[in-house]
């Protein structure tokens, strides 16, 4: 499923980037080949299956992993820009159960440009940039904020389990909004 909508805000594109997050999770469940257990082995399969190409004007488009990879808006698999890449990350990272963050970047708070994530490995947070040529690298920005996703695992072996695989998106937005509070005095 592809989101075509006008662009509002980040919260709400944030709040349908998680939905579409949750949609790929089984697609990339099954794409991912064996062998792959490591952030930077993921990166090294993605990466060559993955254009940049950047949404229409005023239009914010945020594709499943499905969508990105078999049928694509641009007319040909795996083109995109940075919130597709990270709806593709975040699905794929999650099925190897490895923690993610989100990270927005951007000139302030208020102006994020750029979307990518972090991934735990080998003890420390490392960039995980779709959008970047190699694995653990990223582009300066004067604004960062990183976004610890909270996920709830289901189990693809326990049929009794009725747990959904999703992101606790609750916590994700009050997460943030203890952020803003805490970090800048104008914001209520």
């Amino acid at each position: 499923m592809k989101l075509k909508i006008k662009y509002r805000d980040i919260d709400h594109t944030m709040e349908k980037l998680i939905l579409q997050v949750n949609e790929s999770i089984p697609y990339m469940r099954k794409k991912i080949p064996q062998g792959i257990d490591t952030p930077e082995d993921l990166f090294n399969f993605l990466k060559p299956q993955l254009t940049f190409t950047p949404d229409p004007p005023e239009t914010e488009l945020l594709q499943t992993s499905q969508t990105l990879f078999e049928n694509n808006p641009h007319g040909f698999g795996g083109f995109g820009d940075c919130d597709c890449f990270s709806i593709t990350g975040i699905a794929s990272l999650y099925v190897l159960q490895i923690p993610t963050k989100i990270v927005l970047a951007g000139r302030g708070v208020f102006q994020p440009v750029h979307i990518y994530l972090r991934v735990f490995h080998r003890n420390k947070w490392i960039p995980f940039d779709l959008t970047q040529p190699d694995y653990n690298s990223e582009r300066h920005y004067p604004f960062k904020f990183d976004y610890f996703l909270k996920f709830v695992y289901k189990d693809p072996k326990d049929q009794k389990n009725q747990k959904k695989d999703e992101f606790d998106l609750q916590a994700f937005n009050l997460r943030r909004q203890k952020y803003l509070k805490k970090n800048l005095l104008f914001v209520k």
